[in-house]
């Protein structure tokens, strides 16, 4: 799964790529970001997880 998402940062296809999970019993946010320079050039992958318990909260009311 990670090969075909790089592949498809690395090729244009795509750019962002969310993944919800449960972590120790908390809803959790993976998302996965190419970085590309000023031309346009695939950089690497950004990574990024973020807690979203508050969020849960907030829209339970």
């Amino acid at each position: 799964m990670v090969k075909n998402l790089i592949d498809s940062f690395r090729t244009g296809k795509q750019d962002l790529f969310d993944v919800w999970m449960e972590k120790n019993g908390e809803p959790v946010l993976v998302r996965y970001m190419a970085v590309r320079d000023a031309k346009g050039t695939f950089l690497g992958t950004l990574e990024i997880v973020q807690k979203m318990g508050f969020a849960k909260e907030h829209f339970a009311k």
